[in-house]
């Protein structure tokens, strides 16, 4: 009879709560011949999901793509190397991969997912909230495809938080991960949540506390908070042990920090020693920490590419002003001789080149900058109009300054001049 395969169900499982005993080794059966076509893909798929396991994806891969010359629909091998071209931040591979996957089996949340997480880390949010989206209606239950799709809306500029507050409402919060949600809606405080990673369960502590400072630092850096984000990164990065149940976590919590810690050297002259990163607390206190609230418990801050930013960027950047610098902004203004912080930029569409102070990034992006005057920001956009923002640094309390506008947004207009290129996102590769 055919090996039994590990199915996306069972990877699912692993992912957020189950051992990886059953998967120690690289199964042997291939060396030793005599297998069917079918069985041997089989063989692959299994081997390769073990090699994963062990952290090795290139072999992973390898033995993912000979299951899919073997057997070139299923839906598994596809989705399993969707999911370690991820983990590689090969997000090009791992879309092309994912959608194969869906076209064989549309009804595999954990699928939806991994293409929804690399198409946001491609830098297409929206795309990628649809995606999330839609892997909530298989998995309504799930906190982290909850949690994915406020992440990837409040990235999109798309206002959730009824439709937020209402997928949180059906979270089971009794088993792990659930009890996320519970700090999410303020029935619990993160310290709570620190003891329960720490207590009795299915999941091993050292897992559990993984998905604890991933998840909440995504939900902070959404509420706007990058440094509280940041020290939790950082700890999970530290702290995340090897293997698949926290492969994806992994990966994540290093995309993140890559970016939040990734300085854009804009000034004429070295930057202060301020404009590194902030202290971060020491491994034994990582959740025992007093990390900010989460949104539900404050008002938030305004996050990146919030629907009421969106607004006020877009007056701003077709507004008579927004191309000139203000008359009551003298430089003379300027709290001290330099100021350094992070700008936010996103464009309606995305995809647009953001220049300012001789540097360029894609939107969405951030820009960590250091200036002693006021400073443009224009974005250019194939087949639009170019657009550009001013931005002044205004006194903020006694010492404090800020960016204003921080983020910078501008919804670009289509060009009269030439037909637009298509907005429709890139059609993966067909696989083999």
């Amino acid at each position: 009879m055919r090996t039994a395969m590990i199915r996306l169900g069972v990877a699912v499982v692993i992912v957020i709560g189950a051992g990886l005993s059953t998967r120690a080794d690289p199964p042997a059966p291939i060396a030793a011949g005599g297998l069917s076509s079918a069985d041997l893909a089989t063989a692959h798929t299994n081997r390769g999901y073990a090699y994963f396991g062990k952290s090795q994806a290139d072999k992973a891969i390898a033995d993912y793509t000979a299951a899919i010359r073997l057997a070139p629909n299923d839906a598994d091998a596809h989705s399993l190397r969707g999911w370690a071209h991820f983990t590689e931040g090969k997000m090009k591979q791992a879309i092309a991969d994912s959608t194969a996957a869906i076209r064989v089996d549309p009804n595999s949340a954990f699928t939806f997912r991994n293409r929804g997480r690399a198409q946001l880390y491609a830098g297409q949010a929206r795309p990628a909230a649809d995606d999330f989206a839609a892997a909530i209606k298989l998995a309504p239950s799930d906190v982290l495809g909850v949690i994915w799709l406020h992440v990837a809306r409040v990235r999109a500029g798309q206002a959730d938080q009824p439709e937020f507050t209402a997928n949180l409402a059906k979270i089971d919060r009794r088993t792990w991960p659930g009890p996320i949600a519970d700090v999410q809606s303020g029935a619990i405080t993160q310290e709570k949540l620190d003891d329960i990673a720490k207590s009795a369960g299915d999941k091993p502590q050292i897992e559990r506390a993984c998905d604890a400072q991933v998840y909440l630092g995504l939900l902070q850096l959404a509420a706007g908070d990058k440094e509280e984000a940041r020290k939790l990164f950082k700890a999970a990065v530290e702290d995340c042990p090897l293997g698949v149940a926290e492969a994806t976590e992994r990966a994540v919590a290093k995309l993140e920090l890559k970016a939040l810690n990734a300085p854009v050297n804009t000034a004429s002259k070295p930057a202060s020693p301020k404009s590194g990163p902030k202290p971060v607390p020491s491994r034994s206190s990582k959740l025992e920490s007093t990390p900010a609230p989460l949104p539900s418990q404050t008002p938030p801050r305004q996050s990146r590419g919030s629907a009421e930013q969106s607004q006020i960027g877009a007056r701003a950047a077709t507004s008579p002003e927004a191309a000139a610098p203000p008359a009551s902004t003298p430089a003379t203004s300027l709290p001290g001789p330099s100021v350094i912080g992070t700008i936010d930029i996103s464009s309606d569409p995305e995809g647009a080149e953001a220049r300012l102070l001789g540097s360029s990034c894609e939107t969405p992006c951030a820009m960590e900058v250091s200036v002693d005057a006021p400073f443009t920001v224009t974005l250019t956009r194939k087949g639009y109009a170019p657009s550009t923002v001013w931005v002044k640094i205004q006194p903020e309390g006694v010492s404090n300054t800020k960016f204003v506008p921080n983020p910078v947004f501008a919804r670009l207009t289509r060009s009269t001049d030439k037909k637009p290129p298509s907005l429709q996102p890139e059609r993966p590769s067909r696989t083999r």
